[in-house]
């Protein structure tokens, strides 16, 4: 037997899947922060913070969007649902 959506829960986890992805982006402005203030000077400590900026914010941006779509895929199929069950 198949058991139907619980829209509430699916609109409840498409809430929370987005708020994760928004805690990563706060979390990474954070360390972002710490890494660009580091006492260092040189060409080496460019770099890194150079570095650092573009590979793991790629990766934090792309975790994000990922979070965002799922998030509105949840909502669509419990919109979907909404609709078949009226």
């Amino acid at each position: 037997m198949k058991k139907g959506m619980t829209r509430e829960s699916v609109e409840q986890m498409a809430t929370e899947i987005e708020q994760a992805g928004e805690d990563i982006r706060q979390v990474f402005q954070k360390v972002s922060d710490r890494v660009s203030g580091l006492d260092w000077t040189g060409a080496d400590r460019d770099r890194y913070v150079s570095e650092f900026a573009d590979s793991v914010g790629t990766m934090v941006d792309q975790v994000v969007q990922n979070c965002t779509s799922f998030a509105e895929r949840g909502r669509a199929d419990s919109a979907e649902q909404a609709a078949v069950s009226s």
